[in-house]
């Protein structure tokens, strides 16, 4: 995009052609069972929501 880059952090410099956003991802897995934490957290809520649900059915 012709924009100069700052060879300290490997950015575009700031200017009005380019804007840049830096993003900064944090991942947490479970080191007993090689599983992300948030996947597996939100696939047991949605299983224990599915058993309450079949539970209340039965009764």
């Amino acid at each position: 995009m012709g924009v100069p880059i700052d060879p300290n952090t490997q950015m575009p410099v700031p200017n009005n052609v380019a804007t840049t956003e830096v993003v900064t991802w944090v991942n947490f897995k479970f080191a007993e069972i090689e599983q992300q934490v948030l996947p597996f957290i939100e696939k047991s809520i949605g299983n224990i929501q599915k058993l309450f649900k079949d539970l209340s059915l039965c009764v």
